[in-house]
């Protein structure tokens, strides 16, 4: 199969897919024994054709890939949609510090390459990755750049982090997953970094020292 082929089989395929994700449905000519894609299975579609949409510039087709993910009339489907999103986001966080980033730098680079509410994106979910590793296993220098971010678990929940979102920064639900998808989009083009120090829950245990009582002290 010659180049031109391949890419317009491509091509025609992203365009089932994207009717697929768009409809929240099986593709057409599905009989009715036909298995049915689970709600996870449709989101991931769709978050996938709207990552590629995005990178190849294809403006429609993003538009409408996120306005079927904002908009199914599913019971509880912007819930599971949201508890997906924060599921890749936080995975994604994971996987760049295998490769060598570091809080601040990250943080920055997402300012750069998407903007600040990206950056502000990026923050959440580092404080929400963060709570993964026990505070003694975290070197001091990451936990010293944390507290510069101001990195915080404000939502209430991944199933609210989304509708959370909208409230505190007053937006639409389409331009709040637009930039999940920017930031999913910056994360899978990273390029790998020398490691500077030891991973988060990787660090030798070290002891946290608490303030004492000056009473219980003096006694």
């Amino acid at each position: 199969m010659g180049k031109a082929s391949r890419e317009h089989r491509l091509k025609k395929d992203r365009e089932r897919q994207r009717r697929r994700a768009q409809h929240g449905g099986a593709p057409p000519g599905a009989g009715p024994g036909s298995p049915q894609p689970s709600v996870e299975e449709l989101i991931a579609l769709a978050v996938g054709l709207a990552v590629n949409a995005l990178e190849d510039h294809g403006t429609t087709a993003f538009a409408e890939v996120l306005h079927g993910l904002a908009s199914q009339p599913r019971p509880g489907w912007t819930d599971t949609v949201s508890k997906q999103l924060v599921g890749y986001l936080r995975r994604s966080v994971t996987a760049v510090w295998q490769a060598g980033w570091q809080p601040a730098e990250l943080v920055r680079h997402l300012d750069r390459e998407a903007g600040e509410s990206a950056a502000q994106m990026a923050t959440d979910m580092i404080a929400d990755e963060m709570r993964t590793y026990a505070v003694a296993t975290v070197d001091d220098r990451w936990a010293a750049q944390l507290t510069v971010l101001g990195a915080q678990v404000w939502w209430g929940s991944d199933a609210r982090y989304t509708s959370d979102w909208c409230e505190r920064f007053g937006l639409d639900l389409e331009s709040v997953l637009t930039t999940v998808i920017r930031v999913l989009s910056v994360f899978q083009h990273l390029v790998k970094l020398p490691r500077l120090g030891p991973l988060p829950g990787e660090a030798p245990p070290r002891v946290i020292r608490q303030s004492r009582d000056p009473e219980r002290a003096a006694a």
